[in-house]
């Protein structure tokens, strides 16, 4: 067994945790695609290849129709990541060795999410000055919630990923003895201390689940006691922490995010709206005013509402071949199993999978303990490895698009534009830069740009056709440059778009000839 995939596998774990969030996906790629090609060909071992070509094709057909774009391409490199880390477990069938390192180094990166909770997010106010109005709110909201998210986006991903990684840390501690269970000991309270600080109450919740399971009919006794009560009274901190507990906002917004999704999906049943479009095509939903993400907070429901009855069949089969595996090696691989229950049952109220750094190791748990590998074809690999090298150059041109609407941020409001033009053009599948281009316009009043930006607005329509956000951005530029008929035209189609929105309403009034 060589060594060079397994490396390759670490860094591409560690990259998920530790590099900033525009680059994760191009590190990701190209780390997964290199170590693929690693692998001797006699070892290499796949999924059957229907699934590669289901999820291709469902993606294929549903891109025209779908409702955002620059999510889907967002999201697309989750796919081949998926079926390559897969791979990787089924042909290296990684040993304990590995996964007490990778579950220490999940542990470690609770030291992120603690210096965010004493101080570190007070710190990063200072920048969500520099964003644009729109995610300068959310940004707001964010911080003010004084939830830690440690390297990953959002809190309960953060606290899903030490939830799943801890019944290797308690089977470490299990296989010790004497002063060697330090460190496993350490480990574990870092990484409850980690979902402490992200107040998660889900994630806390199943990283006591995970303590039980793994624990149930095993383990000295003391350990059965103690480890529980910790968890259980962190979880009771984090429910008093949490205030929006008390008017128990976190059940009743996902309420509305699976009315949301459940509603888009019998607006749309046979195809669905596209990868990741939910957000926009649950606007006009009698909840729209309310559903304040665009993810449904349930994996199973966002995929119908994404991909209709169409998709229906082939994900039904991932979940049910997921549980299937997680029972069968309940007596076997008590650790393994409990992980992987742990991650389906996070995904049925939120949407980790969504996430690469929890995808990942949760696919490569699943190959590494598959129980009846596939041979694979030949064609897979190089396949699977053309369509990473793919995906880590659009993420890469993605990564440095934002990086230069950064850098527009932090300079003079008269070269703020020309760079942010230079960074859209970077990417002609994202419409972000080109409306934030749109408000800068309209905030400075350069006359002389609006044209230019209206145009770049018009070429970039395609990306989020049913977009209320662009439709008040073309109306707006419109009413700068008098033209009221028009700008009427396009406020009324805005608002009918998101018909919940008081400033399209004023927008509409403002527009009238």
């Amino acid at each position: 067994m060589t060594v060079w995939p397994r490396v390759v596998v670490v860094l591409c774990f560690w990259g998920a945790l530790v590099f900033s969030r525009p680059w994760v996906v191009t590190l990701a790629c190209i780390a997964t695609a290199l170590g693929l090609l690693a692998l001797p060909q006699a070892q290499r071992i796949s999924l059957p290849l229907p699934f590669f070509l289901v999820p291709a094709f469902l993606l294929a057909l549903t891109f025209p129709i779908a409702f955002d774009h620059q999510r889907v391409v967002e999201l697309v490199p989750l796919f081949p990541l998926a079926l390559a880390a897969w791979s990787w477990g089924a042909s290296q069938r990684f040993g304990e060795g590995f996964w007490r390192f990778v579950a220490a180094a999940g542990a470690a990166a609770s030291l992120v999410a603690l210096a965010q909770a004493l101080g570190g997010l007070q710190a990063a106010g200072d920048a969500v000055a520099l964003l644009p109005p729109a995610l300068r709110e959310v940004g707001a909201a964010r911080l003010a919630t004084g939830r830690a998210f440690g390297t990953l986006p959002i809190p309960g991903h953060f606290a899903a990923l030490q939830a799943l990684l801890a019944p290797f840390l308690i089977a470490w501690l299990k296989q010790t003895h004497g002063w060697r269970r330090l460190l496993p000991v350490g480990l574990l309270v870092l990484s409850l201390a980690g979902c402490l600080a992200s107040r998660s109450l889900l994630g806390t919740g199943l990283w006591v689940l995970a303590v039980v399971l793994t624990l149930y009919r095993s383990g000295p006794r003391p350990l059965r006691v103690l480890l529980p009560a910790a968890g259980l009274a962190a979880l009771a901190l984090v429910l008093f922490l949490r205030e929006d507990m008390a008017r128990f906002e976190p059940l009743a917004l996902r309420a509305v995010n699976w009315r949301v999704a459940f509603w888009v999906f019998l607006q749309h049943p046979w195809v669905g709206v596209g990868l990741g479009g939910v957000g926009i095509a649950g606007l006009t939903s009698p909840w729209g005013e309310h559903n304040i993400t665009p993810f449904a907070h349930n994996t199973p429901l966002q995929l119908l509402a994404e991909f209709g009855l169409l998709g229906l069949p082939f994900f039904l089969a991932l979940f049910f071949l997921a549980f299937r595996l997680a029972f069968r090696l309940w007596l076997a691989d008590r650790p393994t199993a409990v992980a992987l229950l742990v991650a389906l049952f996070h995904n049925f109220f939120d949407f980790s999978f969504y996430e690469p750094a929890l995808l990942f190791p949760f696919c490569l748990l699943a190959g590494a303990r598959s129980l009846q590998p596939e041979a694979t074809s030949r064609l897979f690999f190089p396949l699977l490895s053309l369509l990473l090298g793919g995906a880590a150059v659009v993420a890469a041109l993605q990564a440095r698009t934002q990086g230069m609407a950064d850098q527009a941020r932090q300079q003079p409001p008269e070269q703020q534009l020309n760079v942010l033009l230079r960074a859209a053009s970077l990417s002609p599948w994202r419409l972000a830069e080109p409306m934030e281009a749109a408000w800068l316009v309209v905030q400075t009043g350069d006359r002389q740009k609006v044209q230019l930006v209206e145009e770049l607005l018009d070429r970039r329509a395609w990306v989020a056709p049913q977009s209320a956000s662009w439709a008040q951005a073309k109306a707006t530029l419109l009413l700068l440059q008098g033209r009221k008929a028009e700008a009427w035209a396009w406020a009324r189609e805005a608002l009918r778009r998101a018909p919940f929105r008081r400033d399209l309403a004023e927008l509409e009034q403002q527009c009238r000839p």
